[in-house]
């Protein structure tokens, strides 16, 4: 049979410590220590110091516990659920180091108290507040960055062909343009409003649309399957490229021109333009002139004079019959340049207007005309008893004899004859605004100019007809006429005048 020791109360020898037995268990007063501890109901304590290891084979329930102060570290074999408020921690920061952190909701990034990013778990997305940043890289080699001042973001997906497509997205989360793609064959593409307008090749370039550009460098030989199109004024119709043979000629490829010819005669067409391309080396500048060795030659030239690239040059129809071409370094380099076309068509060279004056000149009258056609109105004078009358000149200036001019009026008869100008008879008072005109030509056998004219002393009336017919001689080549009134009349501008000369070439 068993033994049993029955008592209420046992006290230490020291009086420190005790245990109290009743019916509803134990009481123990001081330190305890205890190797095992095994209970199948509750243990209650005030406060209790465990040194080795306590193992909770049910659930450990904290009541009322404000703190949980562990001084070594805390482990949890499967996992730690805060069913309250949450977890903060203040000091140096979470740190994961093993395994996997799984977050079931919401996970909200702040500084300073200011929400900066938030994982939506119901949006299953990632959101960045305005005026953040992503970056990739130390630099950052990758941004992705957004303003709240645009109401758009960038989008980049994979077609799952390996291509990346890249466009805009709008706060709606349709796509609205796809503007650039990567495919997986090396090339891009580019495109406006989802339509594709330039795509790289292994070869250049392909665009589809209309090209449009400031400037375009480089010649164009090297361009294939470009269709003719209709030369407007500002294209360039002939292109001739200029290489150098040494220091001592030049050569040229197109337009039917021998390439190995050296200095080769050049044959233009007036009214058609003109592209010179010099790929001489740089050293030797290209230059159109009026002569060898002569000022350079402006009028149609655009870039004259350069060492390199585009001299474009449009004849106009007043062009000299002979230019030449030469280089401005090497004297040697030098050519000729004839002008064809543009014959048997009449070339305006102004219209003017007018004002008072003593006199008007045309001047810079090209030395091959074969006709001259003065047409004027409305001339009126700032007094009386004067008349019209032209004079011819040339370089050295004006001709004032060796006139054979008969002037006569109708009715009445009266005939002068001229000897010192081509002066209209009859025609002297303020009153009238005569309006006529008189023609030149030049027969082929010597240097005076055939005359005929035709002048009315009123705008409006043909009453009177004044005409002056006979020769007049230039006193060298034809390169300017002067208009103005006899005795050093001048002219005012009372009756609007205007004056229009043309000439033509055969």
């Amino acid at each position: 049979m068993a033994s049993e020791l029955r008592v209420n109360k046992i006290n230490s020898r020291t009086g420190f410590g005790t245990i109290t037995v009743s019916e509803t268990g134990q009481d123990l007063v001081g330190v305890t220590t205890i190797q095992n501890l095994t209970t199948e109901n509750t243990l209650v304590g005030a406060a209790a110091s465990f040194t080795g290891n306590v193992q909770v084979g049910g659930v450990l329930t904290y009541e009322d516990v404000t703190n949980i102060d562990s001084v070594g570290i805390v482990t949890a074999r499967d996992g730690v659920v805060v069913v309250g408020r949450g977890v903060s921690i203040t000091a140096g920061g979470l740190n994961v180091t093993a395994g996997v952190t799984t977050f079931s909701d919401d996970v909200e990034f702040k500084t300073g108290g200011t929400t900066i990013a938030l994982l939506d778990h119901s949006q299953s997305r990632l959101e960045f507040q305005d005026n953040m940043a992503i970056s990739f890289g130390n630099h950052p080699d990758v941004e992705i960055a957004y303003s709240n001042g645009n109401d758009f973001s960038i989008v980049g997906q994979y077609n799952g062909s390996g291509d990346l497509v890249t466009g805009f997205r709008n706060s709606s989360g349709n796509i609205l343009k796809s503007f650039n793609a990567v495919r997986s064959d090396g090339s891009a593409e580019l495109y406006f409003s989802n339509s594709k307008k330039l795509e790289t090749t292994n070869t250049g370039v392909t665009v589809t649309g209309t090209v449009a550009a400031t400037a375009v460098t480089g010649d164009g030989s090297g361009l294939s399957n470009v269709p003719a199109a209709t030369p407007t004024n500002s294209d360039i119709q002939v292109v001739y490229t200029v290489t150098a043979n040494g220091a001592s000629a030049y050569r040229f490829a197109g337009n039917g021109v021998v390439s190995t010819a050296d200095n080769p005669d050049i044959f233009l067409t007036r009214g058609v333009k003109y592209r010179f391309v010099n790929n001489s080396g740089g050293s030797h500048p290209f230059q159109i002139r009026e002569s060898a060795g002569g000022s350079a030659y402006s009028t149609g030239v655009t870039n004259n004079g350069a060492s390199s690239g585009n001299i474009d040059f449009a004849p106009t129809f007043d062009s000299p019959s002979k230019l030449v071409y030469q280089c401005t370094s090497h004297g040697g380099m030098v050519g000729n340049i004839y002008m064809t076309g543009g014959v048997g068509r009449w070339i305006q060279q102004s219209i003017v207007t007018l004002q008072s004056g003593s006199s008007y000149e045309f001047t810079d009258i090209p030395a091959d005309v074969n006709e001259v056609m003065i047409v004027f109105d409305g001339l009126s004078f700032a007094s009386g008893s004067n008349e019209i009358e032209f004079l011819l000149g040339h370089s050295g200036g004006y001709n004032t004899s060796n006139y054979i001019i008969s002037a006569s009026y109708e009715p009445g008869g009266n005939y002068q004859k001229r000897t010192t100008s081509i002066r209209f008879n009859g025609i002297g008072s303020s009153s009238y605004f005569p309006t006529g005109r008189l023609h030149l030509w030049k027969p082929v056998h010597n240097n005076n100019w055939w005359v005929e004219g035709i002048c009315y002393p009123w705008q409006t009336e043909g009453e009177y007809q004044h005409r002056v017919t006979g020769t007049a001689p230039s006193g060298g080549t034809l390169s300017k006429i002067k208009i103005q009134g006899s005795a050093g009349a001048n002219f005012d501008n009372t009756g609007n005048g205007k004056i229009q000369l043309s000439y033509i070439r055969y």
